[in-house]
């Protein structure tokens, strides 16, 4: 079984075993942690980030004068 269909699996039963604990309650701590995974997830791929620049940006902010 390959790494992602096992944290797959294992989310999934998470999921359901944490569901049937909070059914009512949204904000459950691992709901909140799934969503925020989703959204870094998104964010980060949004984010197409040239190295060079990056590192450029970093140099001129920190530049000893």
């Amino acid at each position: 079984m390959s790494t992602s269909n096992w944290r797959n699996l294992v989310k999934q039963t998470l999921e359901r075993y944490y569901g049937k604990l909070k059914q009512q309650d949204i904000h459950s701590d691992l709901k909140h942690e799934i969503n925020n995974q989703k959204h870094n997830k998104y964010y980060v791929s949004q984010q197409q980030i040239n190295t060079n620049i990056h590192l450029e940006n970093l140099n001129s902010k920190y530049q000893i004068e």
